[in-house]
């Protein structure tokens, strides 16, 4: 479990750059980019990792990590985002594939 609860991180630390790209597109264009050429992310297929087949930006501004089965195959994070003052909150909800026991405890 612990291998999994990290790999599940590693997906999480891949999307710290697209949710930076999606806070600063906010900040410049006053709304949420709809995907990640918008975001000025490379494509989603690109953003990978060892656990992580993609990270994807979809509208407006969803970030969502899919994994491979070195977690579970397909099952995914996503990261929602709401405007607050001063800046960007993110909802963090794990896929019906994605077991539980391997998210972080804000994801619950």
């Amino acid at each position: 479990d612990y291998t999994k609860r990290a790999r599940v991180s590693e997906g999480l630390n891949l999307a710290a750059a697209a949710k930076a790209s999606v806070g600063e597109f906010l900040a410049t264009k006053g709304k949420f980019p709809a995907n990640n050429g918008s975001a000025g992310l490379a494509t989603a297929g690109s953003i990978t990792g060892n656990a992580v087949s993609a990270v994807t930006v979809s509208d407006p501004g969803v970030i969502t990590i899919t994994y491979t089965s070195l977690v579970q195959g397909g099952a995914t994070v996503t990261l929602t985002p709401a405007t607050t003052a001063g800046g960007v909150k993110w909802a963090c909800k794990y896929g019906s594939a994605m077991p539980p026991k391997y998210v972080p405890s804000e994801c619950r």
